[in-house]
């Protein structure tokens, strides 16, 4: 590996692969190797390393105050992401659940954080007016309002509908389904969508997609009983011919799905293939067999956005807005 990899990965800096950087840092470990503060390294400033202040940055959850931390494992796995990639170089972080300007907390409403690391639900307008004084970064972004003012980052979502349709291409399933909670609320589940079928119907596949708003569901955190209804479910299999392979929007969506088809006289694995999405144990321990699963690398996605939250600190008036992707992986039990 090259010196100016590893001066990279020490420094910071993007263009370094996930397999190149874990190398590098699995290597400083097992030396022992402390790398010293950024304004301690000899050589010249890195730009990622301009513009910091108090090395401090906030890291909110906008709107989630009262919602249930449980339906969403990936947030957690984000927020060690983050954790870890603001260690690393040596960061301070702030934590707070933020529904209304006074959740914020006091280092942010008198401005002495470097810039926000920002996930969960659309602020509202009095908040937003305060989080527009920092450099920002959104992590999984909603559709509207202030998060579309900020850098994003966030999973590949034309990859993810196109992995689950490949998997389910590969193993002989023309007759396909998405189902998704909602089509509104987030749009990486529409995108998902449309490259699942694209994918498929070039593979030959007939294509259904079954949304739960179409059944009264509304996407205010649910959970597992409200994201698949039995009336959704029996929708899907009064399709002619019958669905052999579904792609499910979330891993949470398994949990409800399986018992209901299983209820129904259905074999999973046998009569019927799912590939869930988010790749999170807690809400797929149990099942049997277990789903393949489309995982996002919840954690690269918090250390990305680490990174791109110091690029923008030291770019603070550059004009255009960075969406960062990352690229997900399909990870299948029934392979070795």
């Amino acid at each position: 590996m090259s010196r100016s990899t590893v001066s990279r990965v020490i420094n910071g800096l993007p263009s370094v692969s996930g397999e190149a950087r874990d190398a590098v840092r699995t290597a400083i470990k097992e030396i022992g190797y402390t790398p010293p503060l950024p304004e301690r390294r000899r050589g010249p400033r890195t730009k990622t390393q301009g513009g910091l202040r108090t090395h401090t940055v906030a890291v909110l959850f906008t709107g989630m105050k009262k919602r249930r931390l449980s339906n969403k494992p990936a947030l957690i796995d984000i927020f060690h992401g983050l954790q870890i990639g603001l260690a690393e170089r040596e960061m301070n972080m702030i934590t707070a659940f933020v529904d209304t300007s006074r959740d914020l907390p006091p280092a942010v409403a008198r401005g002495a954080v470097d810039g926000l690391l920002v996930s969960g639900y659309e602020p509202s307008e009095e908040v937003a007016t305060v989080l527009r004084r920092f450099p920002a970064v959104w992590v999984m972004p909603p559709l509207h309002g202030y998060s579309q003012t900020v850098d994003w980052v966030y999973p590949d979502d034309v990859a993810v509908g196109e992995l689950a349709a490949s998997y389910l291409a590969d193993r002989g399933h023309r007759q396909v389904a998405f189902l998704t909670p909602t089509l509104t609320h987030y749009e990486g589940f529409h995108v998902r969508g449309e490259a699942f079928g694209r994918l498929a119907r070039a593979h030959g596949a007939h294509v259904e997609v079954l949304n739960a708003d179409d059944n009264g569901c509304t996407y205010d955190d649910p959970g597992a009983e409200g994201l698949v209804t039995p009336q959704l479910v029996e929708q899907l299999l009064v399709i002619r011919p019958q669905v052999t392979g579904i792609f499910l929007a979330t891993d949470l969506m398994a949990a409800r799905v399986y018992p209901i088809l299983k209820e129904k006289g259905l074999t999973l694995g046998k009569d019927i293939t799912v590939v869930a999405f988010n790749s999170e144990d807690p809400q797929l321990a149990g099942l049997s067999p277990r789903p393949a699963t489309i995982d996002i690398r919840a954690a690269e996605i918090g250390r990305c956005a680490v990174e791109q939250l110091l690029w923008r600190i030291s770019h603070g008036d550059h004009p255009a807005k960075r969406r960062v992707m990352i690229e997900p992986v399909l990870i299948d039990p029934a392979t070795p």
